[in-house]
Formats: structure tokens, sequence, C-alpha cells
């Protein structure tokens, strides 16, 4: 999992990154000694979006703060948030390219009736590769769910 995310009626937007992966590091110049980023974005009393991005270290402390530039990004326009609008259900969006990154992947989300909040999950399906291949040449544990997303949406794109 690259990413969790919450994506609000309001349009407002938090998701927390793992810095793992070089691309990811690179694509959000996350300095050395940082494991994680979390941004916020939210619209304010005029409607701008304003946000601010934490920088964790591997225990969770946050480390150094940033404001982050006005986005247009909206989570209510994204194929995750968009998915769950009238699903009472788990759902797992078609492999799309992610609007930060620009990786290919798949989205596993779920919107809370009482409040309209989507949580998801971004998965690369590059993550879904390294993941079959644990499995299936190393015995790796096996969780059923996960082991069906990526077989059904990485088997859709060849």
């Amino acid at each position: 999992v690259t990413s969790v995310q919450l994506g609000y009626a309001d349009g407002a937007y938090l998701v927390m990154r793992s810095a793992q992966s070089n691309h990811v590091r690179e694509a959000f110049h996350i300095p050395a000694q940082y494991s994680y980023i979390v941004d916020h974005l939210a619209p304010d009393a005029t409607g701008r979006v304003v946000g601010e991005r934490r920088f964790l270290y591997a225990d969770l402390r946050t480390g150094a703060t940033a404001p982050l530039d006005t986005s247009e990004y909206d989570p209510r326009t994204r194929p995750w948030f968009q998915n769950t609008a009238q699903a009472a259900t788990t759902q797992i969006t078609d492999p799309y390219y992610f609007y930060f990154t620009h990786q290919l992947g798949i989205t596993v989300s779920r919107r809370d009736p009482a409040t309209g909040t989507v949580v998801a999950a971004d998965i690369t399906l590059q993550e879904c590769d390294r993941y079959k291949y644990r499995n299936q040449y190393h015995g790796g544990r096996n969780n059923r769910k996960s082991h069906l997303a990526c077989t059904a949406k990485s088997r859709d794109q060849g």
C-alpha cells in the first residue's frame, strides 16, 4: 500500500504516504531522515483549497511541516471516491494513473454512510506483482482479499 487517504464530503482530503519507494521519495521531495508524509488539503471560507504537509519519522513523530501550494485537487472527482457514491460495500477501482505520483494502480475504498467520508488505500500494479510473486514462489502468507484484488485488477492489464 503506497498511501492511505480520507476524502471528505466537503472536498477536504488527508493522505499518508510511505517514503519506502524511491519514486514517492523523489516525487514529494522527502528528506532522507523521514519515513512518511501526511498532506492535508481543505477548502477555506472562500472555497480556496489550502494545505499543509507534515514530514514524519519512522516512529510517526512530526519532524517538519510545510505549507502546500494551493491545489486544484478535489477527492470527490476521483474514481476511488465516486465508486463509493451508492455502494454499501468495499470498492476496487479499475487500474488508473494516480493523480500525484502518476503511477498505475488500483484503489480500494469504502464510504462511511453516516458522514460520507471515504477511506481508501492506493496499491500500485507493481506492488501487486511483488505481492503475487512473494506468495506464489516464496510461500508468503496469503491474504485472500488482497490476492483477489491484485489478481483481478492486474490480469485486466495483460
